[in-house]
């Protein structure tokens, strides 16, 4: 009994994470629900679809809710270590996707803002998308150089406010005031709600301003290169045989010593941004 138990846990954890015709039906059927749901919660922001059509918008929410809680509920249930599972990133975007649907009967003011999570279930489509989950993983590789490079801009940030303050007290009441200013010129973005209106603010301004480019600059380049970098691990052709790793996109035997080349693990990002539980 026991072990059909675990026959058809592994059949369902199969069904999810397995390449079998069955778990590829599942893969596009939930990426076909989720942009549908995405798109539903757009259109449903519309007045005239809101007020004529709530009851279908509300039927199909049901039917999304539905089926993602029994993803969610057979994911961690098949898995091997189902509270470990629970933990993962991706475990908590599928259950933040459910969650606002069984809250919302609540009446409480403070849980409306629960269902702007609905728009997170876009987020799963990482689980079903390689490109997302290469993405994902440049990510997670530059966070490190992207944080340290941000704690610089911080300082940056705050040395500017403080002297924007002295020089311009004026039109700025206080640091945190300045840092506003700061922020919005470092981005480029340039309200223009605040502005120094002094000629020695405003030389300082331009000095401040400069840094703006490659403050966004920097992050794109650290970001870009660990992507090229992860797109080239996952199409590298390596000879099961000798290990030589330098062959053409199309080959098919190996420039050394002749044995067949297979192709590379595309989905090598998936273990990486939801690893596969441990054997």
């Amino acid at each position: 009994m026991k072990q059909s138990y675990e026959k058809f846990r592994e059949s369902v954890r199969e069904l999810f994470d397995g390449t079998s015709f069955a778990a590829k039906f599942v893969s596009r059927f939930i990426i076909v629900l989720i942009v549908a749901s995405t798109l539903a919660i757009i259109v449903e922001s519309l007045p005239w679809f809101r007020d004529n059509m709530e009851k279908e918008f509300y039927l199909f929410e049901v039917f999304v809710i539905a089926v993602f809680t029994v993803e969610y509920v057979f994911r961690i249930w098949s898995a091997k270590h189902p509270f470990q599972h629970a933990l993962r990133f991706m475990s908590i975007v599928d259950l933040l996707a459910i969650l606002p649907f069984y809250l919302g009967g609540l009446d409480l003011r403070a849980l409306r803002i629960l269902r702007a999570l609905r728009a997170i279930r876009v987020v799963k489509l990482a689980r079903y998308s390689t490109a997302l989950r290469t993405l994902g993983q440049a990510f997670r590789e530059s966070a490190i150089k992207i944080t340290i490079f941000y704690a610089y801009v911080l300082v940056f940030i705050l040395i500017a406010s403080v002297i924007m303050y002295e020089t311009e007290p004026q039109v700025f009441n206080n640091v945190p005031h300045a840092m506003w200013w700061a922020i919005v010129t470092i981005t480029t973005v340039g309200y223009g709600d605040l502005y120094p209106t002094s000629p020695l603010g405003q030389f300082i301004g331009s000095l401040i301003m400069l840094p703006g480019v490659g403050i966004i600059a920097v992050p794109t380049g650290i970001i870009s290169a660990h992507l090229t970098k992860e797109v080239l691990e996952r199409t590298r052709i390596v000879c099961p045989k000798c290990g030589h790793d330098n062959h053409d996109d199309d080959a098919k035997y190996c420039k050394m010593c002749g044995a067949r080349l297979k192709q590379p693990y595309a989905d090598k990002a998936i273990a990486q941004f939801d690893p596969p539980d441990a054997i």
